[in-house]
């Protein structure tokens, strides 16, 4: 019996590892988000906070820097790279792994990268795509502007 369960997780880890080194890395990137901002019962986290929402807006706007996409995506293409299993694992390991990852100048720049665009998602106005619903807002009993924004980027209303 010990022996088919040995073969069995080898046999995972192996799928597992070669399936995880093809991941988008949108997956990695978001689930970093979500172990860095995690939903507590006072808090709302990453994915209540349209986190991956954000990013994707604000990314695709000219004034963003191209060098942070490409940052972004090859931080979260090298965390994948060097943990496969990312992905699957608890978060005591996620955290581990970060504070490994985070040990790097790169790991440490591409985490205080995340953190600042987290920091923007989650305390930004909601017409970036983050903040959904001005939960970000309501997590500091922060009351929401008036009157709000009714265009991104500072474009006028016409």
């Amino acid at each position: 019996m010990k022996r088919r369960v040995f073969l069995l997780a080898t046999l995972v880890l192996l799928g597992v590892k070669s399936f995880g080194s093809g991941l988008p890395n949108h997956r990695v990137l978001v689930a970093t988000l979500e172990h860095l901002f995690p939903t507590t019962s006072r808090f709302a986290g990453a994915k209540a906070l349209g986190f991956w929402g954000y990013l994707q807006f604000v990314m695709r706007h000219p004034s963003f820097s191209s060098e942070d996409v490409h940052f972004v995506f090859e931080g979260a293409k090298r965390l994948a790279d060097e943990y496969p299993l990312f992905l699957i694992y608890a978060p005591p390991q996620k955290e581990m792994v970060l504070r490994r990852f985070e040990e790097t100048l790169e790991g440490q720049e591409w985490l205080s990268r995340l953190l600042y665009y987290g920091l923007e998602a989650m305390l930004g106005d909601p017409i970036y795509g983050g903040n959904t619903k001005m939960q970000g807002w309501r997590n500091f009993g922060h009351t929401p502007p008036k009157p709000m924004a009714k265009t991104p980027f500072g474009k006028a209303c016409g």
